[in-house]
């Protein structure tokens, strides 16, 4: 299980895409608070909005 705040905040771009690749890979479940919509497509299987 992975717990993350914002996972990419001041991440440089070669890092973002490893953590992305690593994170797609991974069977475990994870929840995170994110800002980047495209991350959150990419990875999530269920969202919930808070606006």
């Amino acid at each position: 299980l992975f717990l993350w705040d914002e996972p990419l905040n001041d991440i440089d771009p070669e890092s973002r895409e490893q953590i992305e690749e690593m994170l797609m890979a991974s069977q475990a479940a994870l929840v995170f608070i994110e800002h980047e919509r495209a991350f959150v497509e990419r990875l999530a299987t269920a969202v919930l909005s808070l606006a």
